[in-house]
């Protein structure tokens, strides 16, 4: 039986790159203790990582197609063999190309700055569980993946037709360069034509429609797609409400952006995640924003009581918010609320 059908729990898949990419050595200490952890809990995951740890011995004692299918009974164990670990190859050439994108997005973001125009324009902010990987070793690793892919594919008698695109796509990439944005959105793409449920690179092609492109209808679609993926994990579904709410915001919808920041909150995701106690500044202040200012003041206290480590951090976001600040200059009931209920707010 192949290990793969019994990984059926939502943090299983989670980690299931992390399994591949903890095999080959490329986990830095702390996702390496996390899957190290999971594996004393998870009797499916330690058979898993055994046969790939069985697949990369295969691969270190050098690949002699002639010799490995003259000791196996039939070409059409060969075959099977061959075509189980051309899939592998191919699924870590989808985790690569989400690796690549996240890279290139995140420094395009970074350049981009700001998101919105004119007066309701803000700093733009993603906070990601983990930072992206280098781009040159990601795309060796690639290079890596491609050749011996390529030569599975080969000596199985495979057509191997999604390698030959990522391929010829991964190629184009290389020798036409191009805008950070642009060529994030197409890794992402990729990745996504590879294995379309993958949660991670389709909030990330979310978040270039939002910031990149200001497609926000195209931005809301993708993370409406993510919210409909079977088996995701809370973080996954945070990331894609949050995302979503945001896009609700700035374009003035209000009451939808309230319901997706209430629905993180509602799941104590917050709680367990704490890097998504965001949704609940963003929940105050789109309450100020429909003039609901007793419920703005009610979930200011909870954000600052339930995060005082963040309160810096909620004082800088809330400044660099100008429309947020319009309201607060409109209202001044509304401020001394905030200045009475919540002086921390103001401090410094």
């Amino acid at each position: 039986m192949n290990p793969q059908e019994e990984m059926t729990s939502p943090l299983c898949r989670h980690l299931e790159a992390d399994l591949s990419s903890f095999v080959d050595g490329e986990l830095d200490a702390i996702d390496g203790g996390r899957v190290m952890e999971h594996l004393e809990e998870c009797p499916r995951c330690r058979e898993y990582i055994e046969s790939l740890r069985r697949f990369a011995a295969f691969h270190r004692a050098g690949f002699d197609p002639e010799a490995l299918a003259g000791s196996l009974d039939g070409k059409g164990l060969f075959r099977e063999i061959t075509g189980e670990l051309l899939r592998e190859k191919v699924e870590r050439v989808a985790e690569l190309f989400y690796q690549l994108g996240k890279a290139y997005l995140t420094r395009g973001f970074a350049r981009r700055g700001r998101v919105g125009r004119g007066p309701r324009a803000r700093r733009v902010r993603h906070d990601m569980a983990t930072p992206p990987r280098p781009i040159d070793r990601t795309r060796t690793k690639a290079n890596r993946i491609f050749r011996e892919a390529g030569d599975l594919a080969s000596a199985g008698g495979h057509s191997g037709k999604a390698l030959k695109r990522a391929r010829g796509f991964f190629r184009a990439v290389r020798t036409r360069g191009g805008d950070d944005l642009e060529i994030g959105r197409r890794f992402m793409e990729e990745s996504l034509a590879i294995d379309p449920d993958r949660p991670e690179p389709r909030i990330f092609l979310g978040c270039y429609y939002y910031v990149g492109a200001r497609k926000y209808e195209a931005a809301r679609e993708q993370f409406r797609k993510v919210l409909l993926l079977p088996g995701l994990s809370d973080e996954h579904r945070a990331e894609a409400l949050l995302n979503l709410g945001l896009t609700h915001n700035i374009e003035c919808r209000y009451e939808e952006a309230l319901a997706c920041f209430r629905e993180v909150v509602k799941r104590g995701i917050p709680k367990k995640h704490p890097r998504f106690y965001r949704c609940l500044l963003f929940l105050a202040v789109t309450h100020a924003k429909l003039g609901e200012y007793e419920e703005s003041v009610e979930g200011f206290h909870r954000a600052v009581r339930d995060f005082p480590s963040r309160v810096d951090e909620i004082r800088k976001d809330l400044v660099e918010m100008p429309s947020f600040q319009q309201v607060v200059s409109a209202a001044p009931r509304f401020r001394a609320a905030l200045e009475r209920r919540v002086p921390v707010l103001f401090a410094g």
